[in-house]
């Protein structure tokens, strides 16, 4: 019964991504782009009661950059927040994972760790001298604790006709059966709770403070 336990664990359905515009800083660090985009909201009231659970919360945000006016996009960022409160020493561990590079912090409380999730900072890899010249605008897209791709690979196989083998056929079969009862497949992949966060068009900061 683990694999249904696991199974029922995803029964999760899609939402609108509530949509909000915020004021974005762009700022060379090093001569690379550095974007503070904030995100206000991100971490409801609900989201912030499970975090001293113990299990790891996920916040996935994926950043496009754009040319004001244009449709081209520049830049694709993905930045994947992780939160996991540690029993033993009552501090919540932070981990920032972006293209490779992590970051990771230790905070006492639920605030600290909503101040990080609220305002994540891109740390790219793009010259600014490579920029197109003007303004810029960015959108991003964020997801709280998204499923796995693995996750809705097994949810789809128990929901996939079952095979030949008689007794797989029947085991299989009340799994799927139950399944459907709480997992809406036409929803599954985008079941996370979403947020859009679309920027102001800004300049990039190249000297001191604006």
């Amino acid at each position: 019964m683990t694999r249904l336990a696991a199974l029922l664990g995803v029964a999760v359905f899609a939402a609108g991504a509530a949509e909000m515009n915020v004021v974005v800083e762009g700022r060379a660090e090093q001569g690379l782009l550095q974007l503070n985009v904030p995100t206000p909201g991100i971490a409801t009231s609900s989201f912030r009661s499970r975090l001293q659970d113990g299990l790891t919360h996920r916040i996935r945000y994926t950043l496009t950059l754009r040319q004001e006016g244009q449709d081209t996009v520049l830049l694709t960022e993905v930045l994947q927040s992780e939160v996991v409160y540690d029993l033993w020493d009552e501090v919540f561990v932070v981990t920032h994972a972006e293209a490779g590079r992590v970051r990771r912090s230790r905070v006492k409380t639920v605030d600290k760790v909503t101040a990080l999730l609220e305002k994540p900072r891109f740390r790219t890899a793009v010259p600014v001298r490579t920029l197109p010249p003007g303004r810029l605008v960015v959108e991003v897209r964020a997801e709280v604790n998204p499923v796995s791709e693995e996750v809705l690979n097994r949810t789809r196989q128990m929901l996939s006709p079952p095979p030949s083998d008689a007794e797989n056929r029947a085991a299989r079969g009340l799994l799927g059966s139950v399944a459907r009862i709480f997992v809406n497949e036409s929803s599954a992949s985008g079941g996370a709770e979403a947020f859009l966060y679309r920027g102001a068009p800004f300049v990039v900061v190249t000297g001191g403070a604006p």
